[in-house]
């Protein structure tokens, strides 16, 4: 399982099942990390190796100084870890740093487990690092935006979970992006009419016009939607789609001034050649 290492406690929940080579088996549907909180807890799990740079020898000179203050030690006063011989101020920074991500993806854990599986969870712990529980709390629909694999569905019903409001800003200008999205990839429009646009959202957040208007003009200040007249209507597209078009418009542009020019009646006879 991602984020568990050698020497911890875990308490694993799942189910008995009937494995056709292998007899009985238990299938793990999900776990928690235990406490460590007694001083053989907290040497068993530094003795594993679990914290780079940090064995067997280094683990007891650790918790036999420190005792049931080691991990409050390792993670907010790493410059304590000197006084130990063999630890350097250098060592001692990159010990506390492999320690505070150990435990940042422990609390990842915790916070997305009942919405995202693990391997989920550790892309967002490399994506983020440490940061990652208060990144997504300020913007919890960054997940779709930036998790291969996690739609607006998923990332929606986690946000709600977690007290974001039905107008948040932010869940506006992810469903935006999340219908522009869908068109293109499932009906091959690359933008939309600005007032179907709102519509559409407005009707799958259940929401007013009104509350659309704004956050849909943030995401046209903040570059990440583009609006144009096109045909006397006026056309939204994602940033991404847009530049793409205006590149193949440019390349075809410049393919038209520098191929040869040849007669419309002649072109059968090219066209056979």
């Amino acid at each position: 399982m991602p984020g568990i290492v050698n020497g911890e406690y875990v308490k694993i929940t799942g189910v008995w099942i009937k494995h056709n080579v292998y007899g009985e088996q238990f299938k793990g549907l999900s776990f928690e990390k235990g406490e460590l909180i007694t001083t053989a807890a907290i040497l068993h799990y530094l003795s594993s190796r679990a914290i780079k740079g940090v064995g067997p020898s280094l683990a007891r000179k650790i918790v036999g100084r420190f005792k049931e203050e080691t991990l409050d030690v390792l993670e907010n006063h790493p410059e304590y870890l000197v006084d130990i011989n063999g630890i350097s101020s250098k060592k001692a920074k990159q010990i506390s740093e492999d320690f505070k991500s150990q435990f940042a993806v422990r609390d990842l854990m915790m916070f997305t487990k009942d919405h995202f599986s693990p391997a989920m969870t550790m892309k967002m712990h490399k994506l983020w690092g440490a940061g990652a529980i208060n990144y997504i709390k300020q913007n919890p629909y960054s997940l779709c935006d930036s998790i291969d694999g996690i739609s607006f569905a998923k990332a929606d019903t986690f946000a709600r979970t977690i007290g974001v409001k039905s107008d948040d800003p932010n869940r506006i200008m992810a469903a935006i992006k999340y219908a522009l999205n869908y068109n293109a990839s499932n009906n091959g429009h690359t933008m939309v009419p600005r007032d179907t646009l709102i519509n559409l959202v407005a009707s799958l957040l259940e929401l007013p016009e009104e509350k659309i208007y704004e956050p849909f003009e943030e995401l046209e200040q903040m570059g990440e939607v583009v609006t144009e007249k096109y045909a006397n209507t006026q056309v939204t597209y994602l940033a991404t789609y847009y530049d793409a078009e205006q590149y193949i418009v440019k390349k075809l542009t410049l393919l038209d001034k520098m191929c040869a020019k040849e007669p419309v009646n002649d072109i059968d006879r090219l066209i056979s050649q």
